[in-house]
Order: structure tokens, then C-alpha cells, then sequence
């Protein structure tokens, strides 16, 4: 089956010494695996390691076989050229912490519109903006919500996160190993 489709690349490994295997979040079939045979060794050819950096967005064909656990690219373009990610140091610190959060957290091997969705603005947001501060919190907490759930944000203005409880107080009333100060901005 041909598969056409948008994609995040989550993760690339080496294997062997000329090939990578790339795990994708795609926007029809969820976390999917591709085989690169060559890619690393390749002068020729369409497809570059550097397409697969870790939160590329990516469109890609590829060939698609349900019962297996590594599939095979026809084709690949930048779906949204990203200027500032991998370029700008702090940017992709956060770039590679949020890949790897993402790399534990993301087992679903079906659609999921609105994950990928929310994937996909937020990283366009962080490559947009100049203040990232606490982004990858903000990203955290709004991921919780996809991965089934999340804190109580009734009452997100509280300035402490009670973690035993999931939820925002005013007053820091337990030890300081149970609840964090999270200034939002």
C-alpha cells in the first residue's frame, strides 16, 4: 500500500554503517518506523541525513505493509522549513529534550489528528518566537492531556503545583520535593 502523509521525525538511529532508522509520529498511520538503506554512505540521491533531524516536519511517500515493523521511503520534502530550531542553541536544546520526552511518550501506532496537530503548531510557535521561556513546560503539561491525562488547570493562576495531587495551590504547604514554583508566561 502507498502511504502519502505528513510526518514529525521523532528519533534516528545508526544502523550498520550506512544505513538509519528513523521512527516518525505520522498524521495517518501514528508512530511508524522507516528503514534508510544507504542514506549515510549516499552522495547521490534525494534523500539527506539532514532531513531527518529530530521534530523535522517532514511529507513523505512511502511504501506501507501492516505486518511489518520497518517500512521503506519513496520520497520525502520539508513540509514547513523550520528556520530557527536546529540553528539557534537554546532552540534546539529544547528541540532535543522534547524529542526524547516525545520518543518515551509516543507508542501509538494509530491516527491521532489532534496530537499531531498540536505537534506540529507548537513546534512552527517555537521556531517563530524569540522568548521561549519555559516552553517545554507549557509543551509538557499541554502533552498530558494527549497521552490520557493531566493536572487539574482549574486553577492554573495559583503560583505552586501540588504533584502528589495534580493540582495548582496557593500555598506551599508540603515539602519542597512534592510541589514546584511554575511562573507561567
Amino acid at each position: 500500500m502507498q502511504l502519502k502523509t505528513k510526518a514529525i521525525v521523532i528519533s534516528n538511529v545508526k544502523f550498520g554503517e550506512a544505513d538509519l532508522i528513523v521512527k516518525c509520529f505520522t498524521l495517518e498511520k501514528g508512530v511508524v518506523s522507516f528503514m534508510l538503506k544507504g542514506i549515510r554512505k549516499s552522495k547521490k540521491g534525494r534523500m539527506r541525513v539532514s532531513l531527518f533531524q529530530p521534530l523535522t516536519l517532514l511529507e513523505i511517500e512511502a511504501t506501507y505493509k501492516e505486518n511489518k515493523n520497518l517500512q521503506y521511503l519513496k520520497e520525502v520534502r520539508v513540509d514547513y522549513p523550520l528556520q530557527t530550531l536546529h540553528t539557534d542553541i537554546f532552540k534546539s536544546t529544547i528541540v532535543m529534550f522534547l524529542a526524547e520526552v516525545l520518543k518515551s511518550s509516543i507508542q501509538e501506532e494509530e491516527k491521532n489528528e489532534s496530537l499531531f496537530k498540536f505537534l506540529k503548531e507548537s513546534l512552527i510557535y517555537l521556531d517563530q518566537v524569540d522568548s521561549i521561556k519555559n516552553f517545554h513546560l507549557h509543551f509538557i503539561v499541554k502533552l498530558t492531556s494527549f497521552l490520557g491525562f493531566s493536572p487539574d488547570q482549574s486553577s492554573e493562576a495559583f503560583p505552586y503545583f501540588d504533584m502528589l495531587n495534580g493540582v495548582f495551590s496557593l500555598k506551599n504547604i508540603i515539602s519542597t520535593l512534592s510541589i514546584i514554583q511554575i511562573q507561567f508566561y
